[in-house]
């Protein structure tokens, strides 16, 4: 069996650049400070100290790898859907975050919702929900 996986010593070299474009990405989706704190699992003051100072080593945990790993999937997965100028393919982004969803998935409300609540498990099922999309499951 092939190991896919990626190495402890990279994840932890690219993981402060990682979250860096998490905090963007999660901003350009129109997400609050404390929005943003609970989607990636950390503390509302903790993520004012990393976005101030960076990310430490000590702080890169399998938790907020994944967390990051779900916000850039996701956020990749939406430029495919969604893909069109960049300044419009930037504006369907966030509406579609932002804005009330049909899919059971999200049951009426829009994705952010679902995005906020603190579970790495709903990342996941967004992250999942999408990619389903991309090859025809869903609509």
């Amino acid at each position: 069996m092939l190991n896919t996986a990626i190495p402890q010593d990279t994840l932890r070299e690219s993981m402060p650049a990682a979250f860096r474009v998490a905090i963007r990405t999660l901003a350009a989706w129109g997400f609050t400070h404390h929005e943003m704190a609970a989607t990636l699992g950390l503390e509302s003051r903790t993520l004012y100290r990393y976005k101030r100072q960076g990310l430490p080593a000590r702080a890169i945990s399998p938790d907020l790898i994944e967390r990051t790993s779900y916000v850039l999937g996701i956020e990749k997965a939406l430029e495919i859907l969604l893909a069109g100028e960049p300044e419009q393919e930037e504006h369907d982004i966030r509406r579609w975050i932002n804005s009330p969803s049909d899919a059971p998935l999200f049951a009426g409300h829009p994705p952010k919702g679902r995005l906020t609540t603190g579970r790495a498990a709903d990342l996941f099922q967004v992250r999942q929900y999408l990619d389903g999309w991309r090859g025809g499951d869903f609509a």
